[in-house]
């Protein structure tokens, strides 16, 4: 004779299934869901002393890049050094995901803009 699993079992079965889920759906929120499937970039201004999350969803909406504050704010723990985030212009390409987004941002790959000053230039 067998004996049944009881409703307390099945009730922690079914939690640590859930909780599974869970993680696999912020994985991919975090890793593989691209940011934007346009085919022209787009750039993001993140300012110095806003490296957490709801700095960096606001630098996110300025750009036209719809990402929920709990799905950043997952990406910056998930990182564990969300004060290293370097501020300045970044690039978001088609397809890139917030996480790749972040790891240059960690990395200081920012956009780089040439000045041109012409020789015997005068402002005033």
């Amino acid at each position: 004779m067998t004996a049944r699993p009881s409703g307390l079992l099945k009730l922690l079965i079914a939690t640590i299934l859930g909780g599974m889920l869970l993680a696999v759906w912020a994985w991919y929120a975090v890793w593989h869901r691209p940011l934007h499937d346009e085919p022209t970039p787009r750039r993001v201004l993140l300012e110095r002393g806003v490296a957490g999350p709801v700095g960096l969803q606001r630098a996110l909406g300025a750009a036209n890049i719809d990402v929920s504050r709990s799905i950043v704010w997952l990406a910056l723990r998930s990182r564990q050094d969300n004060a290293s985030l370097r501020a300045g212009t970044y690039e978001v390409p088609a397809g890139a995901s917030l996480g790749r987004l972040l790891e240059r941002m960690g990395r200081g790959e920012r956009l780089l803009a040439s000045v041109r000053v012409v020789e015997g230039l005068t402002f005033r």
